[in-house]
Order: structure tokens, then sequence, then C-alpha cells
């Protein structure tokens, strides 16, 4: 998830970034992608960063 979103683990004492719980749901979900639908959704998440 790090590399999709940019958001890592939060380090002690640190603040918690705000969409921290939506991206751990997210990382719960995708836990049952193949890697033809994980490699779909990276590719995506590129396209949306490069615009």
């Amino acid at each position: 998830m790090v590399a999709l979103t940019g958001v890592g683990p939060v380090i002690e004492d640190a603040r918690e970034h705000p969409a921290s719980t939506e991206i751990a749901v997210l990382a719960w979900q995708a836990r049952r992608l193949d890697n033809e639908q994980l490699s779909t959704v990276l590719a995506a998440v590129q396209s949306i960063r490069q615009t």
C-alpha cells in the first residue's frame, strides 16, 4: 500500500495520516486480488499520478 498511496507506517510520536483508516481497509480488501488485478490497479495508479 505504501507504493500505491505514498503513506507509510506510522512512526512513534508522529501524527497519523488522515486517510490511514481508509488505507488500512483498502489493504485488507486488496489481499484477495490476484496478480492480474493488482497489475491493473498499479497501472491505474501510475496513470493517475502522471496527470
